[in-house]
């Protein structure tokens, strides 16, 4: 008979793997890697070793804002560099679905036999112009400080969990729902992404670079990882 209070988890086992590990998704399962080889009766035991961890992450992962679910229609409501934008729409029969912000809504003009996919995809497409801009004069400023003597290209990709990239070719990526977080992260976000074209690690002289220029930047970012799951939908 199963214990209501036991810690249920799934297991997932690789060949490649040594040694046991543990992750508690932000769905709240608890992802248990192993090894082939190992036994049922030893991975529960791991599992009891560790379950004061576990009960902690879990009511960690459950403190955390709820993630924004857009409908896309009438009255919807976005984050725009953490400001709230609500959405109009204004139908009509021609030209192509475009969104524009105006004040503190966002307009989107879409045909009347438009659905929500065409209004999803002219609020991503309005997100990605922005976004470019915002982080274009932000990575400009950053290049400038930290002497790196070349302004990267940059991209707005749709990155499912990571904030941003920098490629060895200097190329630097930044998630689209990054957009929804206030300004002052954003901002850190594009201080540590132009820092990698210095010190592509995360190393003591890359976390030296940020403190000089950025003193409170561990504190930005653990307010990313508080807000990661209220912005991962746009």
């Amino acid at each position: 008979m199963k214990r209501p209070d036991k810690v249920q988890y799934e297991v997932v086992r690789s060949r490649r793997r040594r040694r046991l590990a543990l992750t508690v998704t932000d769905t709240c399962s608890v992802v248990v890697k192993a090894p082939y080889g190992i036994t049922n009766t030893a991975i529960d035991s791991f599992v009891h070793t560790h379950e004061q961890w576990i009960r902690d992450r879990l009511s960690h992962i459950r403190s955390l804002p709820k993630p924004l679910e857009h409908t896309y229609t009438e009255g919807d409501s976005f984050l725009f560099l953490g400001k709230p934008l609500t959405l109009r729409l204004a139908h009509g029969t021609q030209g192509k679905t475009s969104c524009a912000r105006v004040a503190d809504s966002l307009v989107v003009n879409v045909h009347v036999r438009g659905g929500q996919s065409a209004v999803k995809g002219a609020i991503e497409q309005w997100y990605r112009q922005e976004g470019l801009k915002v982080y274009r004069e932000l990575v400009t400023r950053w290049t400038v400080t930290l002497e790196t003597h070349h302004i990267p290209s940059i991209h707005i990709r749709s990155f499912p969990k990571r904030w941003g990239s920098c490629s060895k070719e200097g190329e630097l990526s930044f998630a689209i729902r990054s957009l929804m977080l206030p300004y002052h992260l954003v901002e850190y976000l594009a201080l540590h992404e132009t820092a990698h074209m210095i010190h592509f690690n995360h190393g003591s002289d890359f976390r030296s670079t940020l403190t000089s220029h950025m003193p409170d930047w561990r504190t930005r970012q653990r307010e990313m990882a508080t807000l990661r799951l209220k912005v991962s939908n746009l």
